[in-house]
């Protein structure tokens, strides 16, 4: 029978439907949260409003959790130290929470495919640093799993909007990079294998990569024809070569740091853009648990694209 279940994140796009599908499954949902009017529009369970920095209320989130799913993190940020503070910071600091509890939560974090590869970018180094973090730490937990997905997407996402809103106008801007190839997964399809995992008598431990079914990802071409199809309409490709690209991405760092701005494109980004290999390899988790990818992107963009538009987000 489902407990309680603590989410983090459960305000952002992956965690509002991780908290749809606990609350169906049956778990007691307690969230946290920095915004206090995000805690009055909770849809489900209840909220806990603070910060990673007060351990008090991270105690109180913790408190009789049976089930710890950390969703919370950053994929854009200022600079190297918030990266840091956002992924490895929160994590040590919620595991030293749940160290204080009478009984060991099971723990699932989210981290991501690019945590293989940490010294391309300042963000995959800090989602390898919380990996590394909650390992350290792990006597503290019943159990831990840290999963690694590779871009998400589905509705509701906010970051690939601009790639389907520029396929709507026509254009479609790639890394000049013919070899690189890159896994997706739905978000249905990770919450799946996070519900699943949550409701495990036995959790696999360890790190796993979770992705859909195309066994060696797709090419920047493929995701733009399965786009195209989507959204209905050929586009212009540009591609774009990385001397361009880093150049652009540094002197965005540089702005948005001016500025007081996390940056979406930064070199970092365009280091992990320009990668040759993004593939989920690794499917022993989606195995054990019986749980094997649902949505392609074919039909996955195309739902995706239908969202979008049903809410005027496509313009």
């Amino acid at each position: 029978m489902p407990g309680l279940a603590v989410l983090t994140g459960a305000t952002g796009f992956i965690g509002r439907h991780l908290a749809e599908r606990l609350d169906r499954d049956g778990w007691r949902l307690r969230v946290f949260t920095r915004r206090p009017e995000a805690a009055a529009e909770l849809r489900y369970g209840s909220a806990i409003v603070g910060h990673f920095t007060q351990p008090e209320k991270l105690c109180e989130l913790v408190r009789g959790a049976d089930l710890v799913i950390h969703c919370a993190g950053a994929i854009k940020a200022r600079d190297r130290a918030a990266f840091h503070s956002a992924n490895a910071e929160s994590v040590e600091r919620l595991i030293e929470a749940c160290a204080t509890t009478d009984t060991k939560p099971r723990f699932i974090l989210l981290s991501t495919l690019a945590a293989r590869e940490p010294k391309i970018s300042a963000y995959a180094e800090s989602k390898h640093a919380g990996e590394e973090v909650a390992e350290a730490l792990s006597a503290a937990l019943q159990s831990l799993t840290v999963l690694r997905p590779p871009a998400v997407y589905g509705p509701g996402d906010r970051e690939t909007l601009a790639f389907f809103k520029l396929l709507q106008r026509g254009l479609a801007v790639v890394p000049k990079q013919p070899s690189a190839r890159l896994s997706l997964i739905h978000v249905a399809d990770l919450v799946e294998c996070v519900a699943r995992l949550a409701a495990a008598e036995a959790p696999p431990q360890g790190i796993f990569e979770i992705g859909d079914s195309a066994p060696e990802g797709y090419s920047w071409p493929e995701l733009i024809a399965a786009g195209e199809a989507a959204v209905g309409r050929s586009a212009r490709k540009i591609a774009l070569p990385w001397p361009l690209a880093s150049t652009l991405g540094a002197a965005i760092s540089v702005a948005a740091g001016v500025l007081g701005l996390a940056p979406m494109l930064s070199r970092g980004k365009a280091a992990e853009l320009f990668h040759t290999d993004w593939v989920v390899r690794d499917r022993r988790l989606q195995l054990a648990l019986a749980c094997p990818p649902r949505i392609g992107i074919a039909e996955g963009f195309a739902e995706t694209v239908a969202w979008y538009r049903a809410r005027s987000w496509l313009g």
